[in-house]
């Protein structure tokens, strides 16, 4: 991977995470199939690579122990 804004991407992440685990569930559903969160269309494809791999990433902590808000 090249051309990485880290900055970006974690920002992108924290807006993402801040709707909570539930939705943040929903958003790696909707990502897959092709439908990125409007504040991930600013990241170039290395960068949604990212910002996809760190979703997975962080919710693999919660394997099922979501609470929704």
């Amino acid at each position: 991977m090249n051309d990485i804004d880290q900055v970006k991407v974690e920002h992108a992440l924290e807006e993402v995470c801040q709707s909570g685990c539930g939705r943040v569930r929903e958003l790696i559903d909707e990502i897959r199939q092709g439908n990125w969160p409007q504040n991930a269309l600013q990241l170039n494809s290395d960068e949604r690579k990212l910002f996809l791999q760190e979703l997975e990433s962080v919710m693999k902590a919660y394997q099922g122990a979501c609470k929704t808000h």
